[in-house]
């Protein structure tokens, strides 16, 4: 036997090692990318809620909407997301609070991700 097909065999074991570990760092990544977009949409949707539902005369339902349309143009699905827009008071002024919350299921890992994003604003009925 020559040594150039002892380093062929070995260059096979090799990759037959290194491959998988390589196959399931890029499915990681690409699940981990789309976790933070996710992330990334429902926050920029918790604020566009917020500050739409805080202007003077606006109502819940208009940010939501807002939010909901925010969703929609970014590709992911609004029927897993919760939102709750909400109006506390601190320090004296009123504000609207709007959270998103959404339950992602990773099937190969067997595991339920919650992503949770709040943004607030002044509301701006609450200044007259």
């Amino acid at each position: 036997m020559s040594d150039y097909s002892k380093d062929e065999g070995s260059a096979v074991t090799g990759f037959a090692l290194v491959a998988p570990m390589l196959v399931l760092t890029f499915v990681a990544l690409i699940v981990v990318t789309s976790l933070v977009r996710q992330r990334v949409v429902l926050g920029s949707a918790a604020s566009t809620a917020a500050r739409t539902a805080s202007a003077f005369g606006a109502t819940d339902s208009q940010g939501r909407h807002d939010a909901l349309r925010v969703i929609a143009n970014s590709g992911i699905k609004s029927s897993g997301i919760d939102f709750v827009i909400s109006h506390p008071l601190t320090r004296g002024v009123r504000l609207v609070q709007a959270t998103a919350t959404s339950h992602v299921t990773v099937p190969w890992l067997h595991a339920t991700i919650v992503i949770h994003q709040t943004a607030r604003a002044v509301d701006e009925g609450s200044l007259l």
